[in-house]
């Protein structure tokens, strides 16, 4: 059974109050999802697509090394 990110919050907030603080009566807990700006969503989604796109730089330019390191490895085994 799914329970909400609210049930979760208000059950751990009950667990932690009635141990801590006794006599707290927690009711109704509500998480709003907050509301971001669009230029700051795109901004975002833009410094994302970047960061990947380096990742992926990175990992391929380690795949040229390890074939350049080989291939000379095995150079130097013929010679």
């Amino acid at each position: 059974m799914f329970e909400t990110l609210d049930e979760s919050l208000k059950e751990a907030l009950v667990q932690d109050i009635n141990q801590w603080a006794p006599g707290i009566e927690i009711i109704a807990i509500r998480v709003t999802k907050p509301w971001i700006p669009k230029h700051i969503q795109q901004n975002f989604e833009e410094m994302e697509s970047q960061w990947t796109e380096v990742l992926i730089a990175e990992q391929k330019q380690k795949v040229v090394e390890k074939s350049a390191e080989t291939e000379w490895k095995k150079k130097n085994i013929e010679a």
